[in-house]
C-alpha cells in the first residue's frame, strides 16, 4: 500500500540536459508498506533531468500512475503524485546489493526496493 509520494531532485546523479546544462535528475520515490507486516519499502521513478520533472509517454511514472487513476490521462491533465497515495498494488520486491557506483554494498547495508509493478489491487 502506497502511503506517500515525494518528487526531488536527486544531488547524486547529475547529467546534461537536453540544453546544454548539467542538472540533477528528478527522481519520484513512493513510500510503501507491505500489507503482510507493514514493513516499510520504496519504489523509485526516474523523471528526467530538466528544469522541472517530466512525465513522459513511454516512462514507468506514467505507466503506474495510469494503474492507479484507473484511465490515461486526459488531454493536459496534471498526472500528479497524489493519485498513487493510498492505493494497493502487487509488486515485485528485490534486495539492492551494490550502490550508484557499481560497488558492493557489505551485508548489513543491503536494502529492499519496488523493482516492478504489476497491478493496482486496491481502491
Amino acid at each position: 500500500m502506497c502511503v506517500g509520494a515525494v518528487i526531488y531532485p536527486d544531488p547524486r546523479f547529475r547529467s546534461r540536459a537536453d540544453d546544454g546544462q548539467v542538472r540533477p535528475t528528478w527522481k519520484c520515490r513512493l513510500d510503501c508498506k507491505r500489507v503482510s507486516d507493514q514493513a516499510p519499502v520504496c519504489g523509485f521513478f526516474n523523471m528526467g533531468n530538466a528544469a522541472s520533472p517530466e512525465v513522459k509517454r513511454s516512462s514507468l511514472y506514467r505507466r503506474v500512475w495510469i494503474m492507479a487513476f484507473g484511465a490515461p490521462p486526459r488531454k493536459r491533465q496534471r498526472m500528479s503524485k497524489t493519485a498513487f497515495v493510498g492505493k494497493v498494488f502487487r509488486v515485485r520486491i528485490g534486495d539492492t546489493r551494490k550502490d550508484y557506483n557499481g560497488k558492493a554494498h557489505p551485508e548489513g547495508a543491503v536494502y529492499s526496493t519496488i523493482k516492478e509493478f504489476i497491478e493496482c489491487v486496491g481502491p
